[in-house]
């Protein structure tokens, strides 16, 4: 992980692979490495599409951007101006904390990609209360997800807005 919180420390955009094979670039906002938790900005394309919570060990490989990439991105986007999400990432529970206290919908991983769109109720001691938006824009029962089963949260992105658009109350 050492290399991964050198660019965090830095802020350079870097290119993740998770376990599930899934590669995304992101730009490191804030990191945790004893709770095994750090906050990025999406990078889709040169924009800012929202904000990845995800747990370090779903890390399966990572690599800083080749240069012109790098340079490129940095033409478009100014780092230091990326909005802060307001997040307490002083442990992973604090963290889970200010995203129910948003009261926004995220989209929440766990199990090898598999996601729920809704919104976290409550965070606990070793887990969270999530309540899932279904495919038809209704809420379902709250239900208990441990930490250690979640691989990371979207959130402020377009696809949880689009996902969260038909909500019926």
């Amino acid at each position: 992980m050492h290399r991964i919180e050198k660019a965090i420390k830095k802020k350079h955009c870097i290119g993740i692979t998770a376990g599930d094979g899934t590669y995304n670039t992101l730009i490191p906002i804030a990191v945790n490495p004893g709770e095994d938790i750090a906050l990025f900005a999406h990078n889709r394309d040169f924009v800012i599409d929202g904000y990845i919570l995800l747990r370090l060990s779903q890390i399966a490989e990572a690599e800083k951007m080749f240069p012109r990439y790098q340079d490129m991105l940095h033409g478009e986007i100014d780092v230091r101006k990326i909005p802060d999400p307001g997040l307490d990432m002083s442990s992973a529970r604090k963290a889970f904390e200010s995203l129910a206290d948003k009261g926004n919908n995220v989209t929440l991983y766990c199990w090898n990609g598999w996601c729920l769109v809704g919104r976290i109720i409550k965070a606990k001691k070793k887990g969270i209360v999530f309540r899932e938006l279904d495919i038809y824009g209704k809420w379902q029962k709250p239900e208990k997800f441990f930490y250690s089963d979640i691989d990371r949260i979207d959130f402020e992105n377009s696809y949880t807005k689009v996902c969260s658009k038909y909500v019926s109350s």
